[in-house]
């Protein structure tokens, strides 16, 4: 319903969304003190489309980078149909808030701080990637409609304007029996739902990592033979080839304090569903600081003074194959 008092798409608003030369504005994403800087985009690092590609910097867009992961997670082809290069520019395929089809165009140049340092989400290594170009595509599509601000934007606001479907549903934390999480993870995954959860306690260690509140992290099915029930990938991506995985355990004292926001995808990205999903294998690559370390502007956002792995990174993680 959240989209339903905006209006459709004029002939002015899509001539304005197609011309790449309109930046996002920054003072309306109440954004201060960036800027739009042209940076070499390499659209598939790792050759489609993985949630290793979705890395949160400084913008605080949590839920819309859990979306992005989910994307990378269950429909890594379809993400390819939706992006088109020409040139430095690209044409994200989107839809309006009425769900009529609309292009977004957006060109190379990427918010930057004042050192000139991206801001927006990465890939490893600070590659600017698709969910780089995706991120600024619904910025700009923000700024023409005026749905969200990207700072704060829901998980199920973020998805419609690329899925086309507003609908949703959720599970408040304590809401679910243990045998229950099961059920819902495997349902939202097997139906190709966006799924992403949150935690309304901090500081309860996951496997190496630890939970944070208001914070949004993209669900998954576990690794084959785990010994814990499912996956919740923190957008930080820190923690080198850990990712930013969080390992949901079998205590209820873990459990009752998750939430769930499940999106249900447009109907045109059903061919497009990865087949025999399950859990999440990290791509190999060599981390650098960017990729091990949160961001300062989310350890701050966090109120955290530092947010690391509990258990080192074996050694053979951080080899290359």
């Amino acid at each position: 319903r959240h989209f339903e008092s905006f209006n459709a798409a004029s002939e002015e608003d899509k001539a304005w969304l197609a011309n790449p030369s309109n930046q996002p504005d920054l003072t309306y994403h109440e954004l201060s003190g960036k800027s739009w800087i042209a940076k070499t985009v390499n659209l598939y690092p790792f050759g489609s489309p993985v949630p290793a590609d979705v890395n949160q910097h400084a913008i605080g867009d949590c839920c819309m980078c859990a979306v992005f992961a989910s994307f990378a997670y269950i429909y890594p082809e379809w993400i390819k149909t939706i992006i088109e290069k020409n040139g430095n520019n690209y044409t994200v395929h989107m839809f309006d808030p009425k769900g009529n089809p609309v292009d977004v165009v957006v060109d190379n140049k990427i918010m930057c701080n004042s050192g000139g340092g991206v801001d927006q989400l990465t890939g490893k290594n600070g590659v600017v990637n698709w969910a780089t170009i995706m991120e600024k595509a619904l910025m700009k599509w923000e700024t023409r409609f005026k749905c969200n601000r990207i700072g704060g934007i829901g998980t199920e606001h973020a998805a419609p304007p690329f899925t086309g479907n507003g609908n949703s549903y959720s599970f408040s934390p304590d809401k679910l029996y243990n045998s229950e999480f099961d059920l819902v993870v495997d349902y939202a995954l097997s139906h190709g739902m966006i799924s992403v959860g949150g935690f309304n306690v901090g500081g309860l260690i996951c496997g190496e990592l630890e939970t944070i509140t208001g914070h949004a992290f993209t669900v998954m099915y576990p690794d084959e033979g785990a010994d814990y029930k499912f996956v919740m990938r923190n957008p930080w991506g820190n923690g080198g080839n850990i990712d930013g995985k969080l390992k949901i355990p079998a205590k209820r004292e873990i459990l009752k304090t998750i939430d769930f926001r499940l999106v249900f995808p447009g109907a045109q990205m059903a061919e497009y569903k990865k087949e025999n999903l399950g859990g999440y294998t990290v791509p190999k690559f060599i981390p650098m600081d960017i990729d091990i370390h949160p961001s300062e502007e989310m350890l701050r956002m966090y109120g955290l003074e530092s947010y690391e792995p509990h258990y080192a990174v074996p050694e053979e993680a951080l080899e290359v194959e």
